[in-house]
């Protein structure tokens, strides 16, 4: 077994273990893995099934659990998940409870809350901003690699030139982003803040992702980049669609494009189709990472099995209708702030900790309310805190 691979250390204080415990099963060779994921699916999961469903109204824990062994997006990430399991099961239900909901609160929310929150402009010098998407644009030949629609200033600029020969005879659409495939603001891994390390231990060691690889500046590279139209940028980044390649496991680039469920629609009214990148020797830029996409579209299918997405997706409608977070009892908003953390940056490098309970449309207002008033709560969240006495905890303890 590849001990570099796993980080046990902090969720061993979850399953209250020694590193020792995690390790004695981890690396015992006359346990199986997909033995022991069967025996945990059936003897733990199927056994708590009902009360792991009723513990937490955001999601159902029973799904997350069994979804992060079904759609694992490595086998050494499924190990890591049927270990922690068994270890949790040998130590009581109340274990396997507190478990399931820190793999909720520190690893699937906030990777939902961070994919959700549009950083960009903040994060990305503009020039670098405008030569990433130029260098996935150029790999893909400026088509949005789902709807193969091509980009309107792309044709624009051929037009101005007298190259309107080179325009394709397609769609043409008027907003092309380079979408990262791992959120943007994960190149703050590095911050030891509101117990980010713990979500980044978890985070490698059930994706097996090398998160050096997306440190800083590197997290901007074109491995980490799709170019889509806007509409299917929203959609892929909320993981509302993602790419299967368990579809082409032997063509290296190919993938198939899927929607979590019937709702969802592409611009061009497809409700699936083939992706095939270009390789590094055909294009002169590398090709989206596979790992970095095995790992989204697994966040997408466990997000959607266990009901997390939907859950965030209320929450969402709830603040644009309402323009609050309506005192309904359906919300968690204690639980809901924490969830929502994400990470941002100033002009200044300064950490800015926001909780998006305002809905997207309102975050660029809240973050030039932070930059101008420092500290000072935004009127969003002092709404919230006024009729929860929980919210009111939290959001005075937020750092800006």
């Amino acid at each position: 077994m590849h001990h570099c691979t796993v980080f046990p250390e902090t969720i061993c204080t979850t399953l209250k273990c020694t590193p020792d415990e995690f390790w004695s099963i981890y690396n015992n060779n006359d346990l199986a893995t997909d033995a022991l994921s069967d025996e945990i699916l059936t003897n733990v999961i199927g056994a708590k099934h009902e009360r792991l469903r009723a513990a937490d109204r955001r999601c159902r824990l029973d799904d997350l659990v069994s979804g992060m062994i079904i759609h694992a997006p490595h086998p050494l990430g499924l190990r890591y998940v049927a270990v922690c399991l068994r270890i949790a099961h040998q130590k009581g239900e109340d274990t396997v409870f507190r478990l399931a909901n820190a793999w909720m609160e520190q690893l699937f929310l906030p990777m939902l809350a961070m994919s959700s929150v549009v950083t960009d402009i903040l994060q990305t010098p503009e020039p670098e901003a405008r030569e990433f998407k130029k260098t996935v644009a150029i790999r893909e030949e400026y088509f949005c690699a789902l709807t193969g629609y091509f980009d309107n200033d792309r044709a624009s600029a051929l037009f101005a030139h007298g190259r309107e020969a080179e325009i394709p005879k397609v769609p043409l659409y008027p907003k092309m982003a380079a979408t990262h495939i791992m959120p943007s603001s994960l190149n703050d891994f590095g911050e030891k803040e509101i117990g980010l390390e713990i979500r980044y231990d978890m985070l490698q060691s059930w994706t097996q992702i090398d998160l050096q690889s997306l440190a800083g500046t590197k997290i901007n590279s074109p491995a980490n980049a799709i170019l889509l139209s806007s509409l299917e940028h929203e959609a892929f980044r909320k993981f509302n669609i993602y790419l299967d390649k368990d579809a082409y496991p032997s063509s290296p680039n190919k993938y198939r494009m899927r929607l979590v469920r019937p709702s969802v629609v592409l611009t061009n009214g497809s409700r699936g189709c083939d992706v095939e990148f270009r390789t590094l020797a055909q294009s002169g830029i590398e090709p989206p990472n596979p790992t970095f996409i095995r790992a989204h579209a697994a966040f997408a299918k466990v997000l959607e099995f266990c009901g997390a997405s939907q859950y965030f997706e209320s929450v969402e409608r709830d603040a644009e209708d309402f323009g609050f977070l309506p005192e309904n009892g359906d919300t968690d908003i204690g639980s809901l702030l924490m969830a929502k953390l994400a990470i941002t940056t100033l002009p200044a490098s300064k950490p800015v900790y926001f909780a998006l309970c305002v809905g997207i449309p309102s975050y660029l207002a809240t973050l030039r309310w932070i930059e101008v008033n420092g500290n000072e709560m935004h009127p969003a969240l002092a709404s919230i805190a006024a009729f929860d006495p929980v919210t009111e905890h939290n959001a005075e303890n937020m750092e800006a």
